[in-house]
């Protein structure tokens, strides 16, 4: 029996009604009636082809999600704009090269993931793939490890052992 309101949603006559039809199928999935949000959604782009909120509904997939916990560490060296100024590029990128493979290394040894670099930063995740119980504790070690490391990169450029 169709309910009144998307009669009103589809006829384009009360612009609330799509977003309380939307809010029905958001529902609808979150008890796990796929068949009903399926439907929603698709009423819902009847009368508002462009609803992207719609659109993504139907483009979830059926597996059933994880809620997890994440830490994230983002690691970035200080200054390293004016360090590529006061060194060669060889040099630079060398000293770059051994702070990145020491984040690496200290990340995995605390079972993070490095997911993402951009420039001489790196974006650690702790509780992906592998969840624990002590993710958040495992990121403060690997950064205060990573701050330990850096000083010692840092005092070796100081000494000139590169």
């Amino acid at each position: 029996m169709p309910d009144a309101r998307i009669g009103d949603v589809i006829a384009g006559d009360e612009t609330s009604s799509v977003d309380e039809l939307l809010d029905r199928a958001v529902a609808a999935i979150n008890r796990g009636d796929r068949v009903t949000a399926n439907s929603l959604a698709q009423q819902v782009l009847t009368a508002d082809k462009g609803k992207v909120d719609a659109e993504d509904l139907l483009a979830t997939s059926d597996e059933p999600g994880e809620i997890r916990r994440l830490t994230i560490l983002v690691a970035d060296l200080v200054d390293s704009t004016v360090l590529s100024g006061r060194v060669e590029p060889e040099t630079y990128r060398l000293l770059v090269g051994r702070y990145r493979q020491q984040v690496q290394s200290i990340v995995h040894r605390f079972e993070g993931y490095i997911s993402g670099r951009q420039g001489d930063g790196l974006l650690a995740v702790f509780g992906y793939p592998i969840a624990h119980e002590d993710d958040a504790r495992r990121a403060v070690h690997a950064g205060l490890e990573i701050v330990h490391q850096v000083a010692r990169l840092s005092g070796r450029r100081s000494a000139g052992l590169g």
